[in-house]
């Protein structure tokens, strides 16, 4: 006896929250690593976009080809915003602790030079391996519903 998939709706609602959660996750362990390591890993960004994709397609299983691919905007935004807040993190972590900061002067400071973090090329690069990472990992999960 086959179990009935739960509605659509329930299911999206579960997609973004699992999503949500891999989001933040991957924006823990970017800032993390970039701060115990002083350095970040090409392959933790595509790893992030892999993750986001992941969590926001499979619980969907089974959808149809067209709702998957309206989500490939919401897999790019969350593998994007995790990285960069991931960036952010490790830039306040770091301002602590070189710089003595507390938390708050590290976050206020930070916040006044957003632009300038986010333009940096270490961002770009980043953004870059995110968005790369979301891409593929968008087309590996993809693979894997539908290549049956």
């Amino acid at each position: 006896m086959d179990r009935q998939p739960e509605p659509l709706p329930l299911r999206i609602l579960f997609s973004l929250a699992l999503g949500s959660f891999t989001m933040v996750l991957g924006t823990v362990i970017w800032g993390l690593v970039g701060y115990f390591s002083d350095r970040v890993f090409l392959i933790l960004g595509l790893l992030i976009g892999i993750g986001a994709a992941a969590a926001i397609l499979l619980p969907l299983r089974p959808v149809s080809k067209r709702t998957a691919r309206i989500l490939l905007p919401v897999v790019i935004i969350a593998a994007l915003a995790s990285i960069l807040l991931g960036e952010l993190l490790y830039i306040v972590l770091f301002m602590m602790r070189d710089f003595h900061s507390t938390p708050m002067e590290a976050i206020l400071s930070v916040l006044k030079s957003l632009g300038e973090v986010l333009a940096s090329s270490d961002s770009v690069m980043s953004g870059i391996l995110g968005l790369i990472g979301a891409v593929g990992g968008f087309f590996v999960v993809w693979n894997a519903m539908y290549s049956k």
